[in-house]
């Protein structure tokens, strides 16, 4: 259902000749965070690498610019999830 939503939402934008472009793009980006973060979270290993790499040119696609701080947390969670949980004391 995403998918299609999306791909409306994609057709719709080329209908009305962009005119609403900042406003889906920012719909895309959220869509790209999203997938990336949340499907990779039953991944494990390899999986998860091939998740990241399937996803994050969607992220980079619809992003004005690259936020490094976001970019560099994002690298960090999705390929070294281990660096991220915290040590029981």
């Amino acid at each position: 259902m995403d998918a299609a939503l999306m791909k409306f939402y994609k057709a719709f934008n080329e209908y009305t000749g962009r005119r609403y472009d900042k406003v889906f793009r920012k719909r895309f980006l959220n869509n790209a965070k999203m997938k990336l973060i949340y499907e990779a979270r039953d991944k494990k290993g390899l999986e998860r690498v091939k998740h990241y790499f399937r996803r994050m040119p969607d992220y980079i696609k619809y992003s004005d610019g690259i936020n490094i701080k976001e970019f560099v947390y994002y690298n960090l969670i999705l390929i070294f999830p281990s660096i991220m949980l915290k040590k029981k004391s």
